[in-house]
């Protein structure tokens, strides 16, 4: 009959091997396992009333490794343009944003009168609420000719800004 002590000293032992086990080997295997994964061990407790101890029911260890990535796909930057609009006053830090075909682009306009945002050559829309931060994110296509690309409002018909695509 295991006692806690044992179960402790079991999963210590357990534990040393994995991290032996992982240390293991040239410093090119070394560095194999390091840049594909980490051994992570988790700790488990069994169902009540399944342990052996004279005292009563104890918890059973389970190891279980699992896998932990260390590289990740990046993600794209994206072009990022905010526009205010409040009174029929526009405010943007640039009224000329330059983009490349494919390029992921991302426009918050905060404004204090509902309309539609409209970005030509793109055909890309969104319904823009008042007092709130209206976000539209697209894609620039890949076969859109260079030139000059109006986002404007369609109600109130303001310009906010041009893309431009060389």
């Amino acid at each position: 009959m295991p006692s806690a002590r044992s179960t402790s000293m079991r999963l210590a032992a357990a534990t040393l091997a994995l991290v032996v086990i992982a240390g293991c080997g040239d410093d090119d295997g070394a560095s194999e396992i390091a840049e594909s994964s980490t051994a992570v061990a988790s700790i488990q407790p069994s169902a009540p009333g399944t342990g052996d101890d004279a005292t009563g029911p104890s918890p059973q260890t389970v190891l279980t490794p699992t896998e932990t990535p260390t590289t990740s796909t990046p993600t794209p930057t994206a072009v990022v343009v905010d526009v205010t609009i409040a009174g029929g006053q526009v405010t943007t830090p640039k009224e000329r944003v330059p983009v490349s075909a494919g390029e992921t682009v991302r426009i918050t306009v905060t404004t204090d009168a509902a309309d539609e945002l409209h970005v030509h050559g793109v055909e890309q829309t969104l319904q823009l609420q008042a007092g709130a931060a209206n976000v539209l994110e697209f894609q620039v296509p890949a076969d859109l000719a260079p030139g000059l690309y109006e986002v404007e409002t369609h109600d109130s018909g303001l310009l906010l800004l041009e893309l431009e695509l060389s």
